[in-house]
């Protein structure tokens, strides 16, 4: 999303190694800066970065940016607001002790343990906070474009990388145009809209694919 709609980068120069791996930087700097606001006396600086970072996601994801899911935009401002509040004026420095003792044990255990069993395919991943980190699969939709309903027309692609000859609807970007939010990415839900397509549009022998990042063919799924 950074550097292919952000940045302007050709699909093909992101595919370099280095670039890709590049974006490795922002969860890393995101880590230390949370690790800062815990066991750091002096928070102020921590807070700040922490205040830029969200700040920069408020412009990337704004019609500035990329103009894209704005309903968590209120969320990175009340991010901004609690590092403000708890964090800015804050020189407790928290003991790893008090994370994991009394009340607080269930919070970490679904914040802290649930996410690692993603990795394994065990948990979701945006439950993982996994929204942006690139893992994510995506799913689409292909179809004859001679066989498509007149309410579909709108939801048709340009990119057809993953359908061949046939038309393409992104059901990502489906979603966010019929309401606004993402796609919750997980293949039960996939499974669930391709039953209802097939229900809904049974003469339209369509395709349904599912893929994921980097976009080449031995990451592309069909769903039978």
């Amino acid at each position: 999303m950074i550097q292919i709609r952000f940045c302007g980068f050709e699909p093909n120069q992101i595919q370099n190694i280095v670039v890709h791996y590049a974006g490795l930087a922002l969860p890393i700097f995101e880590i230390l800066a949370a690790l800062g606001l815990l066991f750091v006396k002096n928070k102020q600086r921590y807070a700040l970065l922490l205040i830029a970072m969200h700040i920069f996601i408020l412009i990337f994801l704004s019609p500035l940016g990329i103009n894209y899911i704005s309903i968590v935009w209120p969320w990175n401002v009340l991010m901004i607001l609690y590092l403000i509040i708890l964090f800015y004026h804050n020189n407790t420095i928290i003991s790893f002790r008090n994370l994991v003792s009394g009340s607080n044990k269930i919070p970490f255990a679904v914040i802290a343990i649930l996410p690692l069993v993603s990795f394994f395919g065990l948990y979701d991943n945006y439950l993982s906070f996994n929204l942006y980190s690139g893992k994510l699969t995506s799913f689409r939709i292909c179809i004859d474009e001679t066989r498509i309903d007149d309410d579909l027309n709108e939801y048709l692609s340009k990119n057809k990388h993953y359908c061949d000859s046939k038309g393409s609807i992104s059901v990502d970007d489906w979603a966010m145009k019929a309401m606004n939010v993402a796609l919750y990415p997980e293949e039960r839900v996939y499974i669930k809209i391709q039953k209802y397509g097939d229900k809904k549009y049974p003469n339209s022998e369509a395709e349904f694919v599912i893929y994921q990042y980097p976009y080449m063919k031995e990451n592309i799924k069909r769903l039978e």
